[in-house]
């Protein structure tokens, strides 16, 4: 019985380090999409609520919205219009072309 309680200790230890890499990594690319101020953003939510904010739509579908942004107010107004996550593209390859 010792044996079976000290691999679950270490799947929930593995399981635990694994979830807190992940929310670092999503908290610190919504961190960055309003820091760094993006030319090209993927927003996560509704895109019919995010297609009314001022910016040059690049791809859309099921749950997501990618564009190049207007001005520097772009992120916080994708936020505004019900955005759950907005991210930035930080390499040149996303979006048609």
């Amino acid at each position: 019985m010792p044996m079976i309680t000290r691999a679950r200790r270490r799947l929930f230890r593995f399981a635990g380090g694994v979830a807190a890499v992940l929310a670092v990594w999503f908290i610190g690319m919504a961190a960055a999409a309003l820091v760094v101020t993006p030319t090209v953003v993927v927003a996560f939510g509704d895109p019919s609520q995010l297609a009314g904010v001022d910016g040059d739509l690049l791809a859309s579908g099921r749950g997501f919205l990618a564009m190049r942004t207007a001005d520097d107010d772009t992120v916080k107004s994708l936020y505004q219009h019900g955005a759950w996550l907005v991210w930035p593209v930080l390499t040149a390859g996303c979006g048609r072309r």
